[in-house]
């Protein structure tokens, strides 16, 4: 009953548009024709179909992939709050990306009331309420975040069990999930541009008023930082980040955590570990990097 947004999924990008468009046109049929009927009833087939929403939610709750491969149909399409949509193969990806803690968060509890049942014949139409709690992966330090909203469903009784054709996912207020996923892949976006010495894209990266305080107390401003780099007084040729944690609250962040570091400094090679906090701030919709300061660990 959830989707990329209510669990820890990561949207890929489509290929093959023209036919999951087909998908989402022939399955939305399946909305708009049973509201126009309003179908009778069957409270039987409805308690079925709930049992397996239930079962589903279990089956979310506990990474359990085989249900996903058994129960979802081969034209299965979940569309997100923001329209973002997922397929039946890039559902069961996700979720074994979860399994390996490659998400942002992971869902540690979750609970769906009914609010509407639609039936007909072996179909039936579920919308229903939920409450999901979720914890980030990248920063074990941030409090749980709670979402609510509801999901309107299709599921269908195919032999003796149901699969799911169709979910859309709605959120009583936009989730601010993204915003540790934004700041981390921000950051590990400069951390490329450092070593591959691609100063342009680093240099977007940065905030006007940057400034970057290393372990021995020295302060160095945005343009020296870029200066030194150009110039090759500074190289890194490597590194390794470990244990970041990311804290956020509205359009600051700090993020922090032990970096390996492979380089040249005015010539002379090195290779040190320091710890790190790195301060973001957000400026017309894009995570830019304020403040960095290195520390001996």
């Amino acid at each position: 009953m959830l989707c990329d947004e209510a669990l820890p999924f990561i949207a890929y990008e489509f290929k093959g548009w023209s036919q999951l468009m087909k998908r989402i046109i022939s399955l939305t049929i399946v909305f708009l024709v049973f509201a126009a009927v309003g179908l009778a009833q069957q409270p039987g087939i409805e308690k079925e179909a709930w049992d397996f929403a239930a079962r589903y939610d279990q089956a979310i709750l506990k990474g359990d992939i085989a249900f996903l491969e058994k129960h979802l149909d081969p034209s299965f399409i979940s569309i997100g709050g923001n329209s973002s949509t997922m397929t039946k193969e890039e559902s069961i990806e996700n979720m074994r990306r979860g399994e390996k803690s490659e998400t942002d968060f992971a869902v540690i509890d979750l609970k769906s009331f009914p609010l509407k049942f639609i039936v007909s014949g072996n179909t039936v139409v579920i919308t229903s309420g939920w409450k999901v709690w979720r914890k980030a992966n990248t920063a074990v330090n941030a409090p749980v975040q709670i979402d609510k909203g509801t999901t309107t469903a299709v599921y269908r009784k195919e032999d003796k069990d149901w699969v799911l054709l169709l979910e859309q996912v709605l959120f009583d207020a936009p989730p601010p999930s993204d915003v540790i996923g934004a700041i981390g892949r921000t950051g590990m976006a400069s951390f490329r541009a450092l070593v591959s010495r691609n100063y342009a894209d680093l240099e977007t990266f940065l905030a006007n008023n940057y400034v970057r305080v290393d372990e021995d107390g020295v302060t160095t401003t945005r343009e020296q930082y870029l200066a030194d780099l150009r110039s090759g007084k500074l190289v890194i040729e490597g590194l390794k980040p470990e244990k970041f944690y990311i804290n956020f609250r509205e359009n600051a962040a700090v993020e922090s955590g032990t970096l390996t570091l492979v380089g040249r400094s005015n010539g002379a090679a090195f290779t040190k570990t320091v710890e790190i906090t790195r301060r973001w701030m957000k400026f017309e919709d894009k995570w830019r990097l304020a403040a960095e300061y290195f520390s001996r660990p």
